[in-house]
């Protein structure tokens, strides 16, 4: 059984990101969902009927009587591409996609080499952010999007590497291959692009399905 630990540690913050609520906000409702099924075998569609009963009570609103879940399972399924073909497909501007990119190959070609730790990963995202804090360019709408998805990023990678690394954690756990944190975390990111860009979800509320969909399969 997964012992909870604390989801607002300052290893997952950057106060210099405006939108640092949605990577907190993220974790919440994922920890009430790991506490209650993360030990079990539900369905796609059962695991997204529980995740967005958990956003609910994180006081996200949730109206969507039929979340399609082939959109989440295919999201998963992309995982082998870094999810790159999740932000291509996205109706954000060249300059937004380019910079996405970037991002899933060089968080997901990690797994390719030796294991990396949580600070590692967390220094490279924090930089990401300050070149988008930066750059004056990137219209405002589209500047949330990208430090929404930084910030789910941080939290979700935080949540995901001690989740899988917990030692107190179940044996099915410690068999998991090393990189699985990171394959998880940015399906999150995955999905909160989809959520906010195209899928008309919202950021948190997809990120937090694509999420508990992706842990469910790469069980």
């Amino acid at each position: 059984m997964l012992s909870l630990f604390s989801i607002t540690l300052p290893a997952q913050e950057n106060p210099k990101n405006p939108y640092d609520n949605a990577g907190k906000l993220h974790n919440k409702v994922i920890s009430g969902f790991i506490k209650k099924y993360g030990n079990k075998n539900l369905t796609v569609k059962e695991t997204i009927i529980k995740t967005l009963e958990e956003c609910k009570k994180q006081g996200i609103e949730v109206n969507d009587k039929n979340v399609d879940e082939k959109v989440f399972i295919d999201l998963v399924n992309d995982k082998k591409y870094n999810f790159v073909n999740i932000v291509k497909k996205s109706t954000l501007s060249k300059k937004s996609k380019s910079i996405l990119i970037k991002f899933f190959n060089e968080i997901g070609n990690l797994k390719n080499g030796s294991p990396v730790d949580y600070k590692t990963v967390y220094k490279k995202i924090v930089e990401m952010e300050q070149r988008i804090l930066d750059d004056k360019s990137i219209a405002t709408n589209e500047r949330k999007i990208l430090l929404e998805s930084m910030s789910i990023a941080r939290y979700s990678l935080h949540f995901w590497y001690n989740y899988y690394n917990n030692p107190t954690g179940s044996a099915s756990q410690a068999k998991k291959k090393w990189w699985r944190w990171v394959v998880i975390g940015l399906a999150d990111v995955a999905g909160g692009i989809l959520g906010s860009s195209s899928g008309g979800l919202g950021a948190v509320k997809g990120a937090c399905l694509a999420s508990s969909t992706a842990n469910q399969i790469l069980k």
